[in-house]
């Protein structure tokens, strides 16, 4: 079933250099193609040609991906069915976004922005207004997905994307993960087995599983035009290489879900993945899906800090950063490895930044470093505009557009926080 008018339609372009991107938000706010230099980067299709969203290059997943094992769950109590939306499948997929017609609120040149607003019906029975936001810069593609419950009542949600990449006669995917989902003949997971990840030729694999612990990268060595890093620590993959298909469906499908054995459809969320975790939950009102409910925190099996602040997980390495800003130190803990490594300075290391070109930007107290944790190399960017001897940097971070903002605090040189404070680890 499906909401869209099959009559041909331009669709919106964006250019920005060698990348075209055309979009159509009558099928689903579905990318029609994009291509670099005129070669296609995803699946690609003129728009005026696209017939629906699963030809697409790529198409929104909300508020669910992948399956609700047979139409069916059960949410706070009650239970509910939904209409069957994918061909003869005894499951729904993939939600309702793809199913529908998304408004335009915002345009120019190189960036889109597409309104959703659901009203419960027979697909989903909460009420949620989406937004998507699509950019086109001369060396990327940028997308990004919220949701905003506007039920009367709690609702569970999640985000993601279904993307296409042609199949190439030397496609090689090779991805990071620690778990695979096995699945049933009827495609719905049953249980999580540990996985060291992927690395093969396309042609050799036969996938239509979910992972876990994906570390954020999907290298296609035969194209050297599309990097795919998604940067959310809390990731899932869906990959799925039909043998026949001329295209590779997922290589990567990244979204927010994780499906539970006998829980199907209904995701529950989080970087650890642990079967204590619950749905993702969205307030009735709040500004995003983001809420969880009952985390499950945990020590990091790490030295006792005397005062560790000012965190940063990292969206390329996939890790956490903190300073024990009394202690002088930087710390660094990879939950993939559970390794830890922690750095000294001469003074306190109040906060730091991911930077765009790798390494660190840290505010110390004498100043603003670069800092290169692979080798410890240290360099000077300014001097701090204060007296040192009574004032250091405090909090800051960097804000979408890349700058970094951080405070002072009035502390004089040689004043510390007296005692341990163990670090913890919350997993969602």
């Amino acid at each position: 079933m499906s909401d869209h008018n099959s009559t041909s339609h331009g669709g919106i372009a964006l250019q920005a250099g060698a990348l075209r991107l055309a979009v159509r938000p009558d099928l689903g706010g579905s990318l029609a193609g994009l291509w670099h230099q005129g070669i296609p980067v995803l699946r690609s299709t003129e728009p005026g040609l696209l017939p629906g969203p699963r030809q697409s290059a790529c198409f929104p997943l909300l508020p669910y991906s992948n399956r609700i094992g047979h139409r069916r769950f059960s949410w706070q109590g009650r239970s509910y069915t939904t209409l069957p939306n994918f061909d003869d499948s005894p499951h729904s997929l993939h939600g309702v976004g793809w199913l529908r017609t998304w408004q335009v609120v915002a345009q120019d040149a190189t960036h889109l922005t597409l309104r959703y607003q659901h009203t419960p019906d027979g697909h989903w029975p909460f009420a949620f207004e989406a937004e998507q936001g699509i950019t086109l810069t001369p060396h990327a593609l940028q997308l990004d997905l919220q949701l905003r419950n506007t039920d009367t009542q709690e609702q569970p949600a999640g985000l993601g994307w279904h993307p296409y990449f042609p199949k190439r006669a030397n496609s090689h995917v090779k991805i990071n993960v620690a778990s695979r989902w096995e699945r049933d003949a009827l495609l719905l997971p049953t249980h999580s087995t540990t996985h060291t990840g992927i690395d093969a030729e396309v042609s050799a694999l036969d996938l239509d599983h979910c992972f876990g612990g994906w570390r954020g990268a999907a290298p296609d060595p035969g194209r050297t035009v599309l990097a795919a890093p998604i940067l959310h620590p809390a990731l899932s993959r869906g990959v799925h290489t039909p043998v026949a298909a001329a295209f590779l469906r997922g290589a990567s499908q990244p979204c927010e879900q994780r499906h539970p054995a006998h829980r199907p459809g209904l995701a529950r969320a989080g970087g650890a993945a642990t079967e204590r975790n619950s749905c993702r939950v969205a307030d009735p009102g709040s500004g995003a899906c983001a809420m969880t409910r009952n985390p499950d925190f945990s020590a990091l099996p790490v030295p006792a800090n005397l005062l560790g602040e000012s965190p940063l997980w990292h969206p390329t390495e996939q890790v956490l950063y903190w300073c024990d800003i009394p202690g002088r130190q930087l710390h660094r803990y990879d939950p993939a490895s559970q390794q830890h490594q922690q750095w000294s300075f001469h003074t306190e290391v109040a906060c730091c930044a991911a930077r765009e070109q790798g390494g660190l930007l840290l505010a110390l107290r004498d100043g603003l470093w670069h800092f290169n944790p692979a080798d410890g190399t240290r360099t000077q960017v300014s001097a701090a505009p204060y007296a040192q001897a009574t004032e250091r940097y405090n909090d800051g971070k960097a804000d979408p557009q890349g700058r970094f903002w951080v405070g002072t605090i009035y502390e004089p040189r040689g004043c510390r926080t007296r005692g341990a404070v163990p670090v913890g680890w919350g997993a969602p």
